[in-house]
């Protein structure tokens, strides 16, 4: 009964949105899916990890640890609810059914806002260690900001292949150009402010973006993750870039928060299009999964977590 009421809650909202997160419809949600990109091959982008709610996917999210998934705030929003056994990762495979890992607890930034899309970040941690293999592996965040603006980078998921589309059944990817601070804001001037947290990339004709339900999920650049899905003005629409979360502004809370430690890492990370493949399976190190709290969440308006949350995935779904 509560699993029923739950999705009829999720479809209201969804009906009513317009602005999209993780690329919804801008009127204050967003949507996220790779619009104008191409079919990937999961042994280029090992890294890729669909985060799903009773085995339907609804975000992206990169595998950076053992242990450990980034994904969007905005997924989860300020509450984790009681419902956490329906929560889980899926991992190796090219569709949204690869292997399910539990997820243990989810850490939104405390300074995540649903009004301005800033600090959105939120650590996954899961419940036992993923083993590696051809279609598993990890990728490094990036250390540095210093981007070359109109560089290209991959951004890839199972989001809508054009806006008010559907899900895609198997993963695809696109390479869409890095833009400025100055000009990404321009684009979004009397619509949001981007900030230093943020990261921008599209082409300006449009055409090539993220989705609905791309949400989380990664932009890499010389084999480093550098964002995050977070939301757009509508899907590939001429003159608004995606917007991600810039990654690298928040190494460190990644590591205070994760059992993360970047390149002090003994795994190699893994690398896109030009990556190798490793030839056989073993354990993708030997931490065990800690339990993380969520801290003081505020909810806004309402003290329903049930509600907090269908507020939140229902911005990747727009």
């Amino acid at each position: 009964m509560l699993a029923a009421l739950w999705f009829l809650s999720f479809v209201a909202l969804v009906s009513n949105n317009n602005f999209c997160l993780g690329f919804q419809k801008f009127e204050k949600n967003f949507n996220t899916r790779i619009v104008g990109g191409e079919l990937a091959n999961i042994s280029k982008f090992p890294y890729q990890v669909s985060v799903q709610y009773n085995h339907q996917h609804f975000c992206g999210g990169a595998l950076i640890s053992p242990t450990t998934v980034l994904t969007a705030a905005h997924c989860f929003g300020r509450s984790y609810p009681a419902l956490s056994k329906f929560y889980q990762v899926k991992i190796g495979s090219n569709s949204t059914s690869g292997i399910a890992i539990s997820i243990q607890s989810a850490i939104v930034h405390e300074n995540y806002s649903a009004e301005t899309i800033d600090n959105d970040i939120c650590v996954l941690t899961l419940a036992s260690n993923v083993t590696s293999s051809d279609t598993i592996a990890l990728i490094n965040v990036s250390e540095t900001t210093n981007y070359q603006w109109q560089s290209l980078a991959f951004v890839s998921g199972w989001g809508y292949e054009s806006e008010n589309g559907s899900i895609s059944s198997l993963l695809r990817y696109a390479k869409v150009p890095l833009v400025s601070p100055m000009k990404c804001q321009q684009s979004y001037d009397n619509i949001i402010d981007i900030t230093p947290n943020m990261l921008c990339a599209g082409f300006k004709e449009g055409g090539t973006d993220a989705c609905q339900g791309d949400s989380g999920g990664p932009l890499v650049q010389n084999n480093k993750l550098i964002g995050l899905v977070s939301f757009g003005m509508g899907c590939a629409r001429p003159g608004y870039p995606g917007v991600y979360t810039n990654v690298a502004n928040f190494l460190k809370w990644i590591e205070e928060n994760s059992d993360y430690r970047g390149s002090r890492q003994t795994t190699e990370s893994t690398t896109t299009s030009s990556s190798s493949s490793q030839s056989s399976a073993s354990p993708i190190g030997n931490s065990t999964a800690e339990s993380a709290g969520f801290g003081n969440f505020a909810a806004g308006k309402s003290g329903c977590s049930y509600c907090l949350i269908l507020a939140a995935v229902f911005m990747f779904f727009c």
